[in-house]
């Protein structure tokens, strides 16, 4: 198993645009992604934490606004 992982990806910065009478907003994302390989199975985690200046994400009861935000995502892909 290769342990040695390659984490990458830059910060990203989003944009909404303004329509009419509603400002759009900004926020800034930041992933880490893993890359782990055993023959032929590829292991790849990933976490993603989002910022905002304004309460644009919700909390686990998706009522209650928050200013940020994290995800976690797994995927095992196989190659033959």
């Amino acid at each position: 198993m290769d342990i040695p992982s390659r984490w990458q990806r830059p910060p990203e910065y989003f944009k909404v645009k303004d329509v009419e009478d509603a400002k759009g907003e900004d926020y800034t994302s930041f992933t880490l992604s893993g890359n782990f390989k055993h023959n032929g199975f590829a292991f790849i985690p990933e976490i993603r934490f989002d910022n905002s200046k304004s309460d644009i994400f919700l909390k686990h009861d998706l009522v209650t606004p928050k200013k940020n935000a994290a995800q976690f995502s797994l995927a095992l892909v196989y190659s033959f």
